[in-house]
This record gives structure tokens, C-alpha cells and sequence, in this order.
């Protein structure tokens, strides 16, 4: 996530954004120079609020193996494609599953 880029076209800059939010510019451009990843899921939530933008979910992949991960609480899937919605399903008793496959190329989705 370029949070920086965010920050300067809701806000104008950082310096704005950090005088607006009540915040060392310091630690504002710490936070945009920081690999997201790398920041504890608290600290980029606490980013997101503060911008004013819902928490982005990422995937981030380190090994060339294959993943799978069941997402319990969620029971809606929507695939947006660039005409908008292609698929939805909404079931409440929907169990959904992620695969990422082939080094990352593949992304799959299971609905039980």
C-alpha cells in the first residue's frame, strides 16, 4: 500500500495531514517509508483510521509453496472484474477457503 500517495490526495501532504491529525510529520513519514508488512496489524489499523480508509486485507507470500487458508467468519463471496460484479454468492452458511498455487499464479476460491 503506497500510504503516502493516499495521505497526499486526501490531504494535500504530510506535513498537512500531520498538523490536521495532531501528529509528529516525523512519525507520519516513518509510517509511509515502512513496509507495510512489516508493522504491527494495530499500528496499520490504527493508520487506517487515522486516514480515514478501510483496513486492507494482503496476502503476503515469502515461500514458493502452495497455501491454503479457510477464512472462518466469512460467508460472502463477490468477484469483481473490471465490468464490476461478475460472481456473488451471499450465503450465510457458506465456508470459504483460499487456495494460491503454482509459485502464485493461481488463486482459487472453495465455497462449501
Amino acid at each position: 500500500m503506497n500510504l503516502r500517495k493516499i495521505i497526499n490526495k486526501k490531504y494535500g501532504n504530510v506535513n498537512r495531514f500531520s498538523k490536521l491529525k495532531g501528529l509528529e510529520p516525523t512519525h507520519v513519514k516513518y509510517w509511509c517509508d515502512k513496509n507495510w508488512y512489516e508493522m504491527q496489524f494495530r499500528t496499520r489499523k490504527k493508520i487506517c483510521e487515522l486516514v480515514g480508509i478501510e483496513m486492507p486485507v494482503f496476502l503476503h507470500i515469502n515461500s514458493q509453496d502452495d497455501i491454503l487458508q479457510e477464512l472462518p467468519n466469512c460467508t460472502r463471496v463477490e468477484v469483481i472484474d473490471q465490468n464490476g460484479r461478475s460472481y456473488v454468492n451471499r450465503d450465510d452458511g457458506n465456508k470459504v477457503r483460499f487456495s494460491i498455487q503454482d509459485e502464485g499464479l493461481t488463486f482459487k476460491v472453495f465455497i462449501d
